[in-house]
């Protein structure tokens, strides 16, 4: 796995689809005036701490007969391997060890569920009571680097500090009042719960809280927990403003403007004992609430919290702000450019598929991933996130651009997007590529049963092709036509051609004539006049008819044969003169060229397809003795011809 960011960088896609009218009208092309600037990610990450979390992965004499690369052996701890054990906690931050290693330009958090005992919420004071959630570690800064206080070394040292969640040690998980603490430290409003831990992690003294590892007069006082405290330094100091409890919303520092917001939430099983806390979620902006969210009847789940964040800009003017006191109440307010929603992508293990996808479509990313008890699948699925977020989170240093995307016609259940990507120079690259239209069934209400059936866009692989808060192509999506098996950045990992212009599709499909099996069949007119007299033969180096002087091709000029917008002189081999073995071998080459080879090659096809600005793919239908065929005819600006697609 090489750096993620290098692919995080590809061409902002644009899309018209075939059957569809695109005019010239339709187009939009921005070109990006930025400095290249933008936020780093803000990346908040969550764990059901539950007994599952222990579940054995592999016992082994030597690490080797797990069967993993040594990479992953390496990542994890050697405490881990000190037992002869693996557990699931232990995979997961091995893997998120790797996985952050690739990472830069990104700001990581960590929050976790208090207890749930006694329901006292937003009690820190009283004592046996625990509810809620807290923020472990606020957003930091990943460094990259071998120091220990890089925002992935806080993370890992906090996982590696949780106790082991067994019987009384585990926490259930309650969504909805862990995103409340996570939009109140966002927002910079009162902490609510983020104190209430006087019994976390077993500590059944009751007398202390989760912050304090100091003896007592308990006797039996466990301060396991103390380790996973919460975060401090994101809080107001109480020496400087004593009059409240409150976060330090992390948008009073003008470098996240642009920045976009993002869970990541590990789950074993459903949000449950959650309602604690709906008063407070449901109070008004001036008293730190989400206004205008309705937890009453199917809306009382933790959905629907997930959808208004994911529906609500964090630092919009209205919401967070940097002085305590609620905006509504004379507070001042933040007010930054772009989004800072939040996009929840949840990973679930267990028989809990519907739940999760009903949450991870209000959140914004549509689908659920399961993990398994493979680390490399948990490294890729982690990589696959780290890619969409970076991607989100990009700007362009050359044009970017938009074309109505989602003005679309369909041909049964398929879709045929017509592709270009803008360049600084004249050649755009073009592609046409096949998704299908598809659904996935959702539980809206966390009752575990499917409530909808959400239509959404599918690649080749049944998952969910289209980001549903940029409204480009996912990078990890393979579209129809595509090998997504393949290494085409030569980076050592293979890649899907996701919202790559160039990647997969149509052109990926383009041969040559020689192609047992799959002959392409090019032709040309080699008669005088055309208006009478038709005469069509093959277009290929072997037809004596298409002479050098037909193609315009003489010793005494010089032409631009390989498309680098630059003249070639027509000298080849080297002698210094032009004479007629150099016209022989450039009218070879400009045939070759013509019939779909890469310059200067007698056996690759050129696999390229030009911009299809201001042309209309379409399907037609050709019916036969057989069955009818359907294909796909997309135009484009290339001087290279325009095939025809059938449509399996």
């Amino acid at each position: 796995m090489k750096s993620i960011i290098k692919r995080a960088a590809a061409t902002l896609l644009t899309a018209a689809v075939c059957m569809t009218s695109v005019q010239a009208d339709d187009i939009e092309i921005f070109f990006n005036t930025s400095d290249g600037q933008i936020g780093d990610p803000l990346v908040m990450f969550s764990l059901d701490y539950r007994p599952n979390l222990t579940a054995t992965i592999c016992n082994f004499t030597l690490i080797s007969e797990c069967g993993w690369d040594s990479d992953f052996n390496d990542a994890l701890m050697a405490t881990d391997k000190a037992d002869g054990t693996i557990d699931f906690l232990e995979m997961l931050r091995a893997a998120l060890k790797r996985v952050l290693s690739e990472v830069t330009g990104v700001r990581v958090g960590l929050m976790l569920n208090h207890d749930d005992k006694n329901n006292c919420e937003n009690k820190p004071g009283t004592n046996g009571c625990s509810n809620g959630g807290y923020i472990a570690q606020g957003f930091t800064a990943i460094d990259g680097d071998a120091s220990t206080n890089g925002g992935e070394d806080l993370l890992l040292s906090k996982l590696a500090s949780l106790p082991s969640p067994q019987g009384n040690l585990s926490h259930p998980y309650q969504g909805r009042e862990l995103y409340l603490e996570f939009y109140r430290y966002l927002t910079g409003r009162g902490i609510y719960n983020g104190h209430v831990g006087r019994i976390d992690y077993d500590d059944d003294c009751g007398s202390d809280n989760l912050d304090d590892n100091t003896p007592n007069s308990c006797g039996s006082d466990s301060d396991d927990g103390y380790p996973v405290r919460w975060d401090t330094a994101i809080e107001a100091d109480p020496a400087t403003d004593p009059s409240d409890e409150r976060y330090v919303s992390p948008f009073t520092n003008s470098d996240y403007e642009c920045s976009s917001v993002y869970a990541i939430n590990f789950m074993f099983g459903v949000s449950n004992q959650e309602a604690d806390s709906d008063d407070a979620i449901t109070e008004s902006k001036a008293n730190d609430g989400m206004a205008g969210i309705n937890l009453s009847g199917n809306s009382k789940n933790f959905g629907t919290v997930i959808e208004w964040l994911n529906d609500n800009d964090m630092a919009d003017g209205t919401l967070a702000s940097p002085s305590g006191p609620a905006i509504d109440s004379g507070g001042s307010d933040i007010f930054l450019e772009g989004n800072q929603n939040i996009t929840s992508y949840f990973l679930y293990k267990g028989n809990v598929q519907n739940t999760m996808d009903g949450y991870a479509v209000k959140g914004g990313t549509g689908q659920a991933i399961e993990v398994t008890d493979d680390p490399q699948e948990l490294v890729d699925s982690l990589t696959s996130v780290f890619e969409e977020i970076l991607r989100q989170n990009s700007t362009f240093e050359a044009p970017a651009v938009t074309v109505n995307s989602y003005t679309r016609l369909t041909h049964l259940d398929e879709l045929f997007f017509a592709l270009f990507g803008p360049e600084e120079t004249p050649d755009w690259p073009g592609n046409m590529k096949k998704y299908k239209l598809g659904s996935i069934g959702v539980d809206s209400d966390g009752d575990g049963s499917i409530d909808e059936y959400v239509v959404r866009i599918e690649d080749s692989a049944g998952n969910e092709a289209i980001d549903q808060n940029t409204a480009l192509f996912k990078v990890t999506s393979c579209s129809y036509w595509s090998n997504c098996n393949i290494d085409r950045d030569d980076d050592g990992s293979v890649d899907a051609d996701g919202d790559t212009v160039a990647w997969g599709g149509a052109a990926e499909e383009q041969t040559v004539a020689e192609t047992t099996g799959n002959a392409r069949l090019v032709f040309t007119d080699t008669s005088a006049d055309t208006a009478t007299n038709v005469t069509l033969v093959d277009l290929h180096e072997d037809t004596s008819g298409i002479t050098a002087a037909l193609l315009g091709l003489t010793t005494a000029n010089a032409t631009d044969i390989d498309g680098d917008n630059s003249v070639d002189t027509i000298e080849t081999t080297g002698d210094g003169d032009v004479d007629s073995v150099d016209v022989a071998t450039q009218r070879k080459r400009l045939l070759q060229l013509g019939r779909g080879l890469e310059y200067g090659s007698t056996d690759t096809a050129l696999q390229t397809l030009g911009d299809p600005i201001h042309s209309r793919p379409t399907v037609i239908v050709y019916d036969d003795d057989v069955a009818p065929c359907p294909c796909c005819h997309p135009p484009h600006h290339s001087g290279n011809q325009s095939p025809t697609w059938s449509l399996p």
